[in-house]
């Protein structure tokens, strides 16, 4: 129970701090689901996906900030690492081992668009 406390209290914060800082997203809680967000981001300049808004589901384990996210498109997209069904190649995520609880919704979703402007053919999917 104490990090299901633990979990809220710091994606309480994580949400303000996006709030008032993020100008390339946006970030929505879905009403009854805390661990449950849409986030939007904007594609980044110089890319196919520039200037695009791409609306991602991002559910949160009740371990956060001790287990990463998952984090689904709900906007479909062609990439080579992404999923028809809006799953992000593992390798390319914070889900594969990389996850640190010091990392935040607002440098994940960076990440995100970082794949988005340098995808791995190395890894698709």
């Amino acid at each position: 129970i104490k990090i299901e406390k633990m979990s809220q209290k710091r994606l309480r914060k994580e949400f303000r701090d996006f709030s008032s800082t993020q100008r390339k997203g946006q970030l929505q809680r879905q009403q009854n689901k805390a661990p449950l967000i849409q986030a939007w981001i904007i594609g980044p300049p110089n890319t196919i996906y520039e200037d695009g808004l791409f609306r991602l589901k991002v559910r949160f384990p009740e371990e956060y900030p001790f287990k990463p996210p998952k984090i689904t498109f709900l906007t479909n997209i062609y990439h080579p690492n992404i999923s028809k069904q809006g799953l992000i190649s593992c390798c390319m995520t914070f889900q594969c081992g990389n996850w640190s609880p010091a990392l935040t919704v607002q440098k994940l979703l960076t990440s995100i668009q970082e794949i988005l402007r340098d995808p791995n053919p190395d890894d698709p999917l």
